[in-house]
């Protein structure tokens, strides 16, 4: 999982763990960090064909997650 600080969770899927920490799902992190915001530029989504590729290669990153815990639950 990936854990990212309470003041950037702005309308995210938080649970949490069993060490007491926030959680987010890695989908859920992905999500809101290919989100266009109005007024602020984010160079991941002006990357071209690098872009692409990162966002292929998170979707596989998701869906393999997602399997996996299907498999074990």
């Amino acid at each position: 999982m990936d854990y990212l600080p309470i003041y950037s969770l702005f309308a995210l899927v938080l649970y949490i763990d069993s060490n007491n920490r926030m959680c987010i799902s890695v989908r859920d992190y992905y999500c809101y960090k290919f989100q266009m915001w109005r007024g602020i530029f984010n160079p991941l989504l002006h990357g071209k064909r690098p872009f692409q590729q990162f966002a292929v290669d998170m979707y596989i990153k998701v869906e393999s997650t997602r399997l996996h815990f299907i498999r074990r639950h």
